[in-house]
């Protein structure tokens, strides 16, 4: 019924998205059965036809997504605070001890508002662009020269999408085979079903359900009636974002780093020595990679969430009533729009916050 998300540790490596003991297990079985997995697409540099509208759509909804959060940001105000990466949606900033930032404020827990942006509703993640999927691993020396690119937009790119400003070599079939890592080919070779169409990140403004004002009614409330669907169309933008990346991640390789942020899509990760987490020294700066997770590639960023019959400054007293959802998904409510029923149990919309005078009686 209510559920709760995982509580904060102090910073160590993040699990394996699969078990280790079944990693090793499946690494041996395909050793004894003799099973070569870079010879299936995409893993030998290949397309995968049924995924390329796919990635075409997540790029689509990617930049709706963006568009309807800068516009419900007009409406909705959002707080960020200077000494962590932790943001707020409501009008003032909770009181809620939960600051791990590394200034004399954060020493009590204390957070410091101030007006938050785009960026800190949706993480902006930068990977390396892969010229060639199955190529040499970008070296140290190559940090420089190889431009970094959106996670998002690298894993649609390498899924099928073209774009000019950022050339792939597309892999094809010869002599009705796939090639492996030992056959080069002497030129680009591209097959005409892996071109697919090229698509604009212009947004239509019928996209975001632009209603016009009716004749009879109040500009104010064709402005929430404006907003309400501005946020709808987010909320479904959202939703399709998170479900194609996920449907993308089962056949592409994509890595993380098991201590910081920085990700990388392709079979080889790159070897540029500039991680940031714990135990870096004795890596000599060198990122743990293991296999990359939804969170990874599109963190939700989790945010406290305000009833709407309730005061928007939280207290500490009753900091066990408070439930949470995702920073897009609360700006959407408060927005208007009806909750989703996946978060809903993290939300925990059917508790009733008692007053401070009350929470000595509640149970």
């Amino acid at each position: 019924q209510n559920r709760e998300l995982p509580p904060l540790v102090p910073p160590k490596k993040k699990p394996y998205y699969k078990p280790l003991p079944l990693v090793i297990w499946e690494h041996r079985r395909d050793k004894r059965l003799g099973v070569r997995r870079l010879w299936k697409a995409p893993l030998n540099g290949m397309l995968v036809e049924d995924l390329i509208p796919l990635a075409h759509d997540v790029l689509k909804e990617y930049a709706v997504l963006e568009e309807g959060v800068k516009r419900l940001m007009k409406s909705v105000t959002v707080k960020a605070c200077t000494c962590c990466m932790e943001i707020y949606v409501g009008k003032v900033g909770h009181k809620l001890p939960t600051c791990r930032g590394t200034s004399n404020r954060a020493i009590y827990g204390q957070h410091r508002w101030i007006r938050g942006y785009v960026e800190d509703v949706i993480i902006p993640l930068e990977a390396y662009h892969v010229y060639n999927k199955i190529g040499r691993s970008i070296k140290h020396s190559q940090r420089y020269t190889v431009p970094r690119v959106g996670a998002i937009h690298e894993l649609c790119m390498q899924a099928g999408v073209d774009d000019p400003r950022y050339p792939m070599i597309r892999w094809a079939r010869r002599s009705g085979r796939q090639m492996g890592l030992d056959e080069v080919p002497n030129e680009e070779e591209e097959d005409s079903r892996d071109r697919p169409r090229k698509f604009e990140l212009r947004l239509a403004e019928e996209e975001l359900g632009d209603l016009e004002v009716e004749q009879g009614e109040g500009r104010e409330d064709a402005e929430k009636r404006e907003l309400k669907a501005v946020a709808d169309r987010t909320l479904v933008a959202f939703d399709s974002v998170r479900r194609g990346l996920q449907a993308l991640l089962y056949k592409y390789k994509v890595w993380a780093c098991g201590y910081c942020s920085e990700v990388h899509i392709g079979v080889k990760p790159h070897k540029v020595l500039l991680c940031g987490g714990l135990g870096r020294a004795y890596r000599g700066g060198g990122h743990a990679w293991q296999e990359a997770a939804l969170s990874d590639v599109f963190p939700p960023n989790f945010v406290w969430h305000v009833p709407a019959n309730h005061h928007p400054r939280l207290s500490k007293e009753l900091i066990r009533y408070y439930g949470q959802a995702p920073a897009i998904v609360e700006m959407c409510v408060q927005a208007g729009a009806e909750a989703p029923p996946r978060w809903k149990a993290y939300m925990r919309m059917d508790v009733a916050i008692p007053l401070e005078e009350e929470m000595l009686w509640t149970a």
